[in-house]
């Protein structure tokens, strides 16, 4: 799961990116329309496309770098999450807010995990063998 939302997150900011060289306007006023007011509208446009890209690579960008270094779910905030939602796309979005501990720890410390929710070992093993493997993937 923690691919898939990297994936979806770089998915995410590409139409943005799109957006902003073709972001063009079409004005359908009845009417004429001086070429100086055409050419301030569509300057305009071209601005609002432009911050959007923006917006949408800070958030995409950020929220890539947090979930690639996450260990748990606390590392990946949920106001970053929500701005991803809004602002990125809504499938990396949803994602996120979806992400469990299980999908950002390493395989290994997963398996431990299991085993220690099966009570097939004690919460002391569990945290050394996490002490060990978090200290060696860092």
């Amino acid at each position: 799961m923690k691919t898939a939302t990297k994936v979806f997150l770089i998915l995410g900011m590409i139409p943005g990116l799109i957006s902003v060289p073709f972001g063009r306007i079409n004005v359908t006023i009845k009417g004429e329309i001086p070429p100086e007011v055409l050419s301030v509208v569509k300057l305009i446009w071209f601005a609002i496309c432009a911050v959007g890209f923006i917006i949408s690579l800070v958030f995409g960008i950020t929220a890539f770098v947090k979930v690639n270094k996450a260990k748990c779910k606390k590392d990946v905030p949920v106001w970053l999450s929500v701005c991803v939602l809004i602002f990125v796309n809504i499938i990396p979005g949803i994602l996120m807010l979806c992400l469990k501990d299980e999908h950002l720890m390493p395989k290994e410390l997963a398996e431990f995990k299991k085993l220690l929710d099966d009570g097939i070992i004690t919460q002391e093993e569990y945290d050394a063998k996490a002490a060990k493997l978090l200290n060696t993937n860092v």
